[in-house]
């Protein structure tokens, strides 16, 4: 194969990978809960009184059951969030423990078998993404540790509540790792005038702001690859505008089709639209809804759809099934 044919040019346009770690209690699930058609994977107990899809899970097991059947089943949910992954990794250290200890294995090798397994995990979850073209959001606790830094005295940061090798693996998987804390306002008896850095006092009694951390401080871990502000308010309206979701949503929906992004000169080929059709068919589309498209771009009764009208053919099955006529056909 030529250098020509492997080299590609152009935006991934490739679903979002988000991991949001937060202190307890601070809203990570409601966040996620308003991520667009979204179904969470986790225990039973997971998201209390809000109105959301779940998955329930209870082991290790269950879990990679429940990612082969939302990556072979027809569905149509567009984010699948997984709450939480330090409860995944309570999970995989009781399957590779087999009921004992995973410190019982000698020192670190316990936890080097669970990071090798949650590695599958990951692979798996890269294939749903893929297949499925959903979007992942894995939401963990926080905790405070002591951190030695080679160049700098030690201090303490917050860091996911989990192993580091397991911390690391899902850290750097994900496009995006946010941080969710509350900016605590501080009253200083001297009016305010002492330097920041030893600036002692009381809180202020008042609900503090929550908010979203983007970038990575020595106090916690975070980054991003979108060019986001460091402070986003703890909302998922603030952060979707922020990201542009939606626009980056229908993009990666529309990437199996990427011959089509990529050569606009050249009009796209039956073939393009029948895997536009077949991928439509995977997120759970109707026979009946995939004839309403193909019949109002012109090609009812089998015949072929013109070339000048495949283009907005393909858009529309790239989005959610429509219950009337696609405006670019008429």
């Amino acid at each position: 194969m030529a250098l020509s044919d492997l080299v590609k040019h152009g935006a991934s346009h490739e679903p979002l990978r988000v991991f949001l770690h937060g202190v307890e209690g601070i809203g990570k699930t409601t966040f996620a809960s308003g991520a667009p058609n979204a179904v969470f994977v986790g225990p039973e107990d997971g998201g209390g009184d809000l109105d959301i899809a779940r998955i329930t899970v209870t082991t290790w097991e269950e879990l990679l059951g429940a990612v082969s059947a939302l990556t072979n089943d027809p569905h149509t949910f567009a984010t699948v969030v997984f709450d939480t992954a330090d409860f995944i990794e309570r999970m995989c250290h009781a399957f590779v423990g087999k009921g004992k200890s995973i410190e019982s294995f000698g020192f670190g090798k316990g936890y080097k078998m669970a990071a090798e397994e949650q590695v599958k995990l990951i692979q798996s979850l890269d294939a749903l993404r893929t297949k499925r073209r959903v979007s992942i959001i894995a939401l963990a606790h926080t905790g405070i540790v002591k951190f030695d830094d080679p160049t700098e005295s030690s201090y303490d940061r917050y860091q996911p509540r989990m192993h580091k090798e397991s911390a690391g693996l899902w850290t750097g998987w994900a496009d995006v790792v946010l941080f969710a804390n509350y900016d605590v306002k501080v009253r200083v008896a001297d009016g305010g005038n002492t330097p920041d850095l030893l600036k002692k006092g009381k809180a202020v009694d008042r609900a503090p702001d929550r908010i979203l951390y983007t970038e990575r401080r020595p106090a916690f871990d975070a980054k991003n690859r979108y060019s986001l502000p460091f402070e986003i308010p703890l909302s998922w309206e603030a952060f979707a505008k922020a990201i542009r979701w939606d626009e980056r949503d229908a993009k990666c929906r529309a990437r199996p089709l990427a011959r089509v992004e990529r050569d606009t000169n050249a009009p796209p080929t039956v073939e393009d639209v029948s895997n536009a059709m077949r991928d439509a068919k995977g997120r759970g589309w109707t026979t009946a809804q995939l004839m309403e498209v193909v019949d109002s771009f012109g090609a009812a009764k089998g015949s072929e759809i013109a070339p000048d009208r495949r283009a907005g053919a393909i858009r529309a099955f790239s989005g959610p099934p429509l219950s009337t006529t696609s405006p670019e056909a008429k």
